[in-house]
């Protein structure tokens, strides 16, 4: 009859994960280990010269396990190179008002949106809006490319819905008549504009007016026009922006991201 003591080591024994399983949970445990450090490994050892080979190689080749469990997204926030910032500039004018009666106001606004969580949800709207920017027209070349045109006719309707949306919820909540959207972009200044020019993040000689057409100008906030066009539930198509050619969208398929420049590398109002 075997002793209580050989009984327990028994059971215990049988209780144990094989080795061969244990080699495997333990591979598969280290894959997603280093799937989870390819990216920012990557990332942090890259400089405008080179990235380091050897995590450059690391990134290469996790790159499919990663981007199934999209875990290589995340690292390209407020950091080492922050891009610029957008914000949403609208103006409403109450029923029956006069023009002079028209508000002009910001979304976000670290001022008016507190706690800074409703602040946060204000400034991803901004982003994601001005991600999903497609322009109002296209140039007569990029016109022969049927590819290309049905690209810009999906994302053109996608942009009007999300503007359209946006106007109809701020004219009922700031029981408006009328509501223009325009877009706005915050620069970051350079190292010479703050050290010797003394400007400051919120310098408003860094924000310009966005275009919804292929305009090659940009327009200063302070040169805005002082009156408000009507909008009948669609964003402003009048404002300004940079050069957008025509097969430089097609390209970039006119995806919301290829347009949005840095919105996903570092944006902030």
């Amino acid at each position: 009859m075997p002793s209580p003591e050989n009984s327990k080591i028994r059971t215990k024994s049988e209780r144990q994960c094989p080795s061969v399983l244990q080699n495997i949970l333990l591979a598969l445990t280290l894959l997603h280990f280093l799937g989870v450090l390819s990216e920012p490994l990557r990332f942090f050892s890259r400089s405008e010269v080179r990235t380091g080979p050897e995590f450059a190689l690391l990134g290469e080749v996790l790159r499919p396990y990663s981007q199934w469990l999209y875990i290589n997204h995340g690292y390209f926030f407020f950091a080492p190179n922050p891009g610029p910032g957008h914000l949403i500039q609208y103006t409403s004018r109450p029923p029956d008002a006069q023009m002079e009666s028209s508000q002009t106001q910001r979304l976000p606004d670290r001022n008016v949106h507190w706690p800074r969580l409703l602040y946060h949800r204000y400034f991803m709207l901004a982003e994601f809006y001005h991600s999903r920017f497609a322009p109002a027209t296209i140039d007569e070349e990029a016109k022969k490319d049927p590819e290309f045109m049905q690209r810009w006719a999906y994302d053109k309707e996608i942009y009007d819905q999300l503007g359209s949306s946006i106007v109809g919820s701020l004219k009922r909540s700031q029981k408006a008549e009328r509501v223009e959207l325009s877009r706005l972009e915050r620069l970051l200044p350079d190292s010479q504009q703050v050290l010797k020019d003394g400007w400051t993040l919120d310098d408003p000689r860094l924000i310009s007016v966005l275009s919804e057409t292929l305009l090659d100008s940009v327009v200063p906030v302070d040169e805005l026009p002082s009156k408000a066009s009507p909008s009948n539930g669609t964003p402003s198509k009048t404002l300004s922006d940079k050069t957008l050619s025509g097969k430089a969208l097609s390209g970039k398929a006119l995806s919301g991201k290829a347009l949005s420049g840095k919105a996903d590398e570092g944006s902030r109002p």
